[in-house]
């Protein structure tokens, strides 16, 4: 993410009041406003977003959908994460439905 402009303070401030305002998150990490940023504003093509488990990777996958609306298709390769997930979201004002392959 060298190679890429920073997130304006402008647009840092609207993501971080949009993440507290539909997803209750008060402190998001500085590099998930980046990557919304750059998903969302500079539609970046390929994002790789390597971080530990539990560092909040979810929160922006979570974020884009919310700005950009319309229909997502998350694919993970777990199934308890896809559980999280689903139930998190169905928890706010969107619709979230979830479909099992075996």
């Amino acid at each position: 993410m060298d190679h890429l402009p920073p997130t304006p303070p402008f647009v840092n401030a609207v993501i971080r009041a949009m993440l507290f305002h539909v997803w209750c998150i008060q402190f998001a990490r500085d590099y998930q406003i980046e990557a919304i940023f750059f998903l969302v504003f500079l539609k970046v093509g390929m994002l790789y977003l390597i971080r530990k488990t539990g560092e909040g990777k979810s929160l922006v996958l979570l974020g884009m959908v919310t700005v950009l609306r319309g229909t997502t298709i998350d694919m993970v390769p777990l199934l308890g994460i896809g559980c999280d997930r689903v139930s998190k979201s169905k928890r706010q004002i969107m619709k979230v439905y979830e479909c099992k392959v075996a």
